[in-house]
């Protein structure tokens, strides 16, 4: 008898989470944290493509009730939300210069 495959855990909502989760390293100051935290946001949000960074910046930019992962990217700062969300919106302009997705 073959056993149902489990879910895959490491979606990319899994890891954005993680990253807005993550706890602070031993001795690094909440400036720091943070700051980290966006560049580590940053770096997977390069990671998609141009309609799935639209629809990315349109879930995380407009929250709806029970969205775990634009609930707590709502929680960054108002100068970290625009940064990132002003970078998901910049996937086009990033896929002309660099002649990718």
């Amino acid at each position: 008898m073959r056993r149902p495959a489990a879910p895959c855990l490491e979606t990319t909502d899994a890891r954005l989470i993680a990253i807005l989760d993550a706890p602070l390293a031993p001795g690094e100051t909440v400036m720091a944290g943070f700051a980290r935290k966006e560049h580590e946001l940053g770096a997977m949000f390069a990671r998609l493509n141009v309609l799935e960074s639209r629809a990315m910046h349109a879930r995380l930019a407009n929250p709806k009730a029970g969205d775990e992962l634009a609930s707590r990217f709502a929680r960054l700062t108002i100068e970290r939300r625009s940064r990132l969300l002003s970078f998901l919106a910049d996937a086009r302009r990033r896929a002309a210069i660099t002649g990718g997705r």
